[in-house]
């Protein structure tokens, strides 16, 4: 049995579709994993069909205007195709966003960390420029729990642009651990109680050196373990964590591959 066959076959099982648009759906799949592209002239070279170049073209483009895609329905499919229903596993949220024309298209994605890869499984469109807001990021992560229940979940990473204080109290409230980078001059209460700039609490790093605060400290009112380390470029990379901050960084820095491989090499102090 080919390749097409097989993965038409595991659609079947997670998509209440005809077989004739998984059939389609699964041929589309092996052709961008073939081209590497999003241009549908270049699927239809490689469409697996006996119909000419233009007949495979417009079937193609025909399945993304007549048809609607259940976000839920294909996030389960990816769930149980990488097998994530057993254990915990990290999620990564992002943004991506570019132009198309005069259409500025805008992303929050919800991502497994699978072996140092983020696999896109939830995502909304964003009716605006810039980040996302407190409510979009809820919405999200209800989403991933009403799909797949909350046990799943190791933990969420995020950067800097997902903070703020009813993000953080939703997460808390939850019990949902994370490991988010805060910006380096938020207020952070020091040894003695005081609000200072964060990066004051990392003075005296040396490019590649890290270092983990004592005790729990204030963010947006709340109590969260700090990391930081002195990044190459000389800034401020800190991390707030409701879990343990001995392990911050490196958990923190699964959403980054190649950052990953240099935190090995960092100086703690």
């Amino acid at each position: 049995m080919d390749i097409t066959s097989e993965l038409s076959k595991s659609l079947k099982q997670h998509l209440s579709w005809n077989k004739c648009r998984i059939d389609c759906f699964a041929k589309m799949i092996v052709a961008l994993l073939t081209v590497k592209t999003v241009k549908l002239t270049e699927w239809a070279q490689v469409f697996l069909t006996d119909a000419n170049l233009e007949s495979a073209y417009m079937r193609i483009k025909r399945f993304f205007r007549c048809f609607d895609l259940d976000g839920d329905m294909l996030a389960k499919f990816i769930f149980s195709l990488f097998g994530f229903s057993s254990g915990q596993w990290y999620l990564t949220l992002d943004r991506t966003n570019w132009e198309f024309g005069c259409f500025k298209i805008n992303f929050l994605v919800l991502a497994v960390v699978y072996k140092r890869v983020a696999v896109p499984l939830m995502w909304t469109l964003l009716d605006k420029k810039g980040n996302s807001n407190c409510k979009e990021r809820i919405c999200l992560i209800k989403r991933f729990v009403s799909c797949f229940g909350q046990q799943v979940i190791a933990g969420i990473l995020a950067d800097r642009e997902f903070v703020g204080k009813r993000w953080f109290k939703y997460l808390v409230k939850q019990k949902i651990p994370f490991f988010i980078r805060i910006k380096w001059n938020y207020l952070v209460s020091n040894k003695q109680g005081r609000l200072v700039n964060a990066w004051q609490l990392f003075t005296g790093l040396k490019k590649g050196e890290s270092r983990i605060l004592e005790g729990k400290r204030r963010v947006f009112g709340l109590k969260f373990s700090l990391a930081g380390l002195r990044c190459d470029d000389g800034d401020f990379l800190i991390v707030a964590t409701t879990e343990s901050a001995d392990k911050a960084l490196e958990t923190y820095a699964l959403r980054w591959r190649e950052f990953s491989a240099t935190l090995r090499d960092i100086n703690t102090v």
